[in-house]
């Protein structure tokens, strides 16, 4: 079975941290262990990172109350038909002792924030989720109804749709089994409409049915849709004018499936929704309270028309029964990643209706282990480097996936295979709480070819510890600067293709919204220290024995320097 595409490269110079390995000979490696807060330009200069500023310049607190706040999670919604395309999302939680869980909004990249609502302390601790199709966004959180919103509006998501049919028997007939039907309007010009509310159940033996419905304004024709005997999807049975409200269905299951399957179902997503992402034109809704492991999507292209009783994979098996799901990521190599703790699944297919089937095809991979979040899974470019356990700079040939396991380590994933990224920093990525590990996230930063883990650490319940993977040269360093960041995104505004935000984790500082790479200090003022080291380091000497004279450390001359 074909590997995780890799290829080793020969170095002389070392840029980063490797903990996991012995002190090696400078003629061969320099390592830049215990280095803090540096980063590594395409010039391959170390030097120091730079600050960060707010953006508003007084902390968020509460819309009733001022309680005290953390930026908990941020997107940034596009919308080119708004008279303000670019609008920032931010989450602000009073955490376990509060009250307020807030929507916020901010036109002007993060300076000032406008309320939206507050969701109520049952939501407080939990973490967002977001996708956006379209114009769409939506939003879920884990407990409550998922939510939707176009720029304007934030509602719970819903459709308009006619009241459900009603069922009578029809006299003798073909039909044998247990039925829904749905009723669905088109308009004039050819479009559909939502479809009605399900029918009740009716079993019928040899009988026909006559379908009853309400009149929609909008309507030119109704069609009539109905599942077979013994399933869920439902197919096209007939076509009636405008003025029509009624419909005798004597179509057998036979022919029925060979018709137009339905695909403007019209439900809500399920309520408790903890993740979405987008796939093949469809929102996925990843995992609730009952069905830990489920990821439903929705109709193409109508992010809340979703047919919670079939359009649905349980990302299940013998090994996993115990397993929940963190989050999925779209579009990877033209399949659906789903992450779980302690397996990574691919939906792979077109999403295609055949028959009774849509064309997605769940499979469990050969990783050894998921993520703690879909927050800590980024995309890494073909030919990103690391060094493995032996101190041997690898070359990736292919996109990836990294992430940050339960573990306490790093991996990247091919759709197939996952690989140990982190022994570079083993000994710093292990010190993860568990506990809070669902607290952590990763900050992405395109141009300078980065990508920060930011983590729970030695028993804190949020974030306080960052490591760096500079994936274009191989490094890892300690980013401690960034280490009380709840949240952080790579955005684009205006004037700039890359600018990165990040929101305060911590209570007692409050409410802020930071633009990292600004200026050299913190916001209090205060320099951001870095620390430029190496490992120990050896003189060499000459040994000889029975196969000849090689160099040995000479363990005399040991030094380190700063």
């Amino acid at each position: 079975m074909a590997k995780l595409p890799l290829r080793f490269i020969p170095v002389g110079h070392l840029f980063g941290d490797h903990e996991g390995a012995e002190s090696l000979g400078l003629a061969s490696v320099f390592g830049s262990g215990g280095s803090e807060n540096v980063w590594i330009d395409k010039h391959a200069r170390l030097s120091s990172i730079l600050g960060y500023s707010r953006k508003n310049s007084s902390a968020v607190t509460s819309n009733t109350g001022a309680a005290a706040m953390r930026l908990r999670g941020l997107w940034h919604y596009l919308n080119s038909t708004l008279s303000t395309p670019r609008i920032e999302i931010g989450i602000f939680d009073t955490g376990p002792a509060g009250l307020y869980y807030e929507w916020r909004q901010s036109t002007d990249g993060g300076a000032t924030w406008t309320f939206t609502t507050n969701f109520g302390d049952t939501y407080i601790g939990k973490i967002p989720s977001f996708a956006q199709l379209g114009t769409t966004l939506v939003a879920a959180f884990g407990v409550g109804s998922v939510q939707s919103f176009n720029g304007t509006t934030l509602v719970a998501a819903s459709n308009a749709q006619l009241a459900a049919a009603t069922i009578a028997d029809g006299g003798a007939g073909s039909l044998l089994g247990t039925y829904r039907w749905k009723v669905v309007p088109r308009k004039s010009d050819g479009t559909r409409k939502f479809g009605s509310v399900w029918s009740a159940r009716t079993t019928l033996t040899n009988r026909k049915a006559t379908v009853t419905w309400t009149t929609d304004s909008d309507a030119s024709s109704y069609e009539v849709y109905r599942t077979t005997g013994s399933g869920e999807i439902a197919f096209l049975s007939g076509v009636v004018a405008s003025g029509t409200l009624t419909y005798t269905d004597d179509v057998s299951d036979i022919r029925i499936i060979a018709n137009r399957m339905l695909a403007e179902y019209g439900e809500a997503p399920p309520t408790g929704v903890y993740f979405v992402f987008i796939h093949k034109e469809r929102v996925f809704y990843v995992r609730t309270d009952t069905y830990p492991r489920r990821a439903w999507y929705s109709d193409p292209g109508l992010p809340f028309s979703v047919h919670a009783d079939s359009n649905f994979t349980d990302l299940t098996d013998a090994e996993s029964f115990t397993d929940v799901a963190v989050g999925g990521w779209g579009n990877y190599e033209g399949m659906a990643v789903v992450f779980l703790e302690r397996s990574v699944w691919t939906i792979s297919g077109t999403g295609a209706s055949a028959g009774i089937y849509i064309d997605f095809i769940r499979r469990r991979s050969n990783a050894r282990v998921g993520s703690v979040s879909i927050r800590t899974v980024a995309s890494v470019p073909k030919g990103s480097r690391f060094f493995n356990a032996e101190g041997q700079l690898v070359e990736v040939l292919t996109n990836v996936l990294a992430y940050l396991t339960p573990y306490g380590d790093l991996r990247i994933f091919d759709g197939r295979h996952d690989t140990i990224v982190s022994h570079a920093k083993a000994e710093t990525v292990a010190r993860l709480t568990y506990a809070a590990r669902e607290k952590a996230f990763c900050i992405v930063d395109t141009p300078r070819s980065e990508i920060t883990w930011v983590f729970p650490a030695d028993g804190d319940l949020e974030p306080s510890l960052a490591v760096t993977w500079n994936h274009k040269f191989g490094t890892m360093v300690d980013r401690p600067a960034w280490r009380y960041f709840a949240h952080a995104l790579e955005v684009e505004t205006s004037q700039d293709s890359s600018v990165v935000l990040a929101g305060e984790g911590r209570i007692t500082t409050g409410g802020f919204c930071y633009s990292l790479w600004d200026g050299i200090t913190a916001p209090a003022s205060a320099a951001i220290t870095h620390r430029i080291a190496t490992k120990s380091m050896y003189g060499l000497g000459s040994t000889f024995s029975k196969s000849g004279m090689s160099d040995a450390a000479m363990v005399q001359y040991q030094k380190r320097w700063r």
